[in-house]
């Protein structure tokens, strides 16, 4: 289904985010409070847009551009045939960014290790999908009952199945379910001089814990 594989390449492509958000560079050697507080600042930036603005991450306006460039780069690969009219394609966004929000995590205590600290953080992945392909083949069925579907051009039978399948994941969303929790262990550690961070490889196990497809 287009659009689970949709949502799965946002995630992958999202992993930047978090290796990009690296602290500025620090008078001093970070601490293992402040390698929590930058665990949880770069999650919060990238599932609801905000964050602890105590933490001073690196190029705040370009993370956030990143993020929104990784939605349309997916969107495009996976959409671009299907002549998606632009009240649909904004829908899907909308129902993205409500994804992303749903996301449950709790970052906990720092160690210290050798080049850094580590950082656990429990995942509880929102399932994400169950309805989709039922609401696809209940909406097909309905457009072969349809008496006007002889009318109907392809465009707009694609862009009616693709409301169905948003307007299901978006009924997923009101009730979320969650799948077991899971613990990722990312490092925090000097990225380049001065500046402190997760690399891209911790990033991608976090954004691959966020969202479970059922």
């Amino acid at each position: 289904m287009k659009l689970v594989k949709c949502i799965l390449a946002v995630v992958l492509l999202l992993c930047v985010v978090l290796a990009l958000s690296a602290c500025a560079g620090k008078p001093r050697k970070p601490s293992a409070e402040d390698a929590e507080k930058h665990v949880r600042a770069a999650l919060n930036l990238m599932c609801t847009g905000d964050f602890d603005h105590s933490v001073h991450l690196t190029e705040e306006d370009e993370l956030k551009t990143t993020a929104e460039a990784a939605v349309d780069e997916a969107m495009d690969d996976l959409f671009s045939q299907l002549d998606l009219r632009e009240d649909v394609l904004e829908a899907f966004r909308e129902v993205l960014q409500a994804m992303f929000s749903r996301a449950r995590y709790t970052v906990g205590e720092a160690t210290q290790a050798e080049d850094g600290f580590d950082v656990p953080v429990v995942m509880e992945p929102v399932a994400f999908g169950g309805k989709v392909e039922a609401a696809v083949s209940e909406g097909a069925a309905e457009l072969l009952n349809d008496p006007n579907v002889a009318f109907m051009t392809e465009e707009d039978l694609t862009n009616r199945l693709m409301r169905n399948a948003v307007d299901a994941l978006r009924a997923e969303l009101d009730d979320p379910r969650y799948g077991d929790r899971i613990e990722v262990v990312v490092r925090f550690e000097e990225l380049q001089s001065g500046a402190w961070g997760i690399r891209e490889g911790d990033g991608e196990k976090l954004c691959k814990a966020i969202f479970r497809p059922s």
